[in-house]
Order: C-alpha cells, then sequence, then structure tokens
C-alpha cells in the first residue's frame, strides 16, 4: 500500500499507538534518557499497534520543481 501511495506522489503517514500506564511510561523515561535523542525512542516504536496508514495528496506548487 506504501508503494502505491509512493507511486501516486502522496505523503504517507502511520498512525499507531501503544497502552502504557502512567507508571509504565515514567518508568520507560527515565530508563531512555527522557527521550533526548532519536535513539532513546527507539524503545517505545517497540510493539506498536497500527491503526492506519493514510495518503495525503501533495500537489505540485506552480514554479516548484
Amino acid at each position: 500500500m506504501i508503494k502505491q501511495f509512493a507511486a501516486k506522489c502522496y505523503r504517507t503517514i502511520l498512525i499507531a499507538y501503544a497502552d502504557y500506564t502512567e507508571s509504565e511510561w515514567e518508568a520507560l523515561k527515565e530508563e531512555s534518557n527522557n527521550f533526548e535523542t532519536p535513539e532513546d525512542t527507539e524503545n517505545i516504536e517497540k510493539g506498536l499497534t497500527m491503526v492506519g496508514v493514510f495518503g495525503l495528496m501533495d500537489p505540485l506548487r506552480e514554479g516548484i520543481p
């Protein structure tokens, strides 16, 4: 599906989530350097549940190659 969107020059957005209790979230933040760098966010990007993929039309503007 993503390749089909890309072939039509759509901007592709994936929506996903994970359920955490407040205490689980706080512990994860503490263990992950308060998510200071992209590498620190890797723990929260594992095990997500995908909700959907969306393709947004972004037509070319005049004068933009």
